[in-house]
């Protein structure tokens, strides 16, 4: 048994608004994989509740120690903080890499 605390994830309003439009349009535009996107999702939750510090921070970003993890089929970045203190991970967007600039986040 672990001493370490348990993580608790949240996603932003916002970032479930992303998953939510970014899934139909995956459902739609990828029939022969149309779970993709929530399986990769999944996955990365997965790897930030148990290496929540695997991410890459993104530098020069308008939220404090914002990281991303990349889902390399989908390719979309989840961007989210993790705060050790308090021992939560915040997902704050979806976002597809191919669109040219980061998410608005403030």
């Amino acid at each position: 048994m672990s001493d370490a605390p348990t993580l608790t994830i949240v996603i932003a309003p916002r970032a479930r608004v992303q998953l939510i439009t970014v899934d139909e349009w995956w459902r739609e535009h990828r029939p022969e994989a149309p779970e993709l996107i929530q399986l990769e999702f999944g996955e990365a939750l997965e790897q930030l509740r148990t290496a929540p510090g695997s991410g890459v921070f993104v530098l020069g970003a308008p939220v404090p120690d914002l990281r991303r993890v990349l889902l390399i089929r989908t390719r979309c970045h989840v961007y989210y903080v993790f705060d050790e203190r308090r021992a939560t991970v915040e997902i704050m967007a979806v976002w597809h890499a191919m669109r040219g600039r980061g998410p608005a986040l403030r």
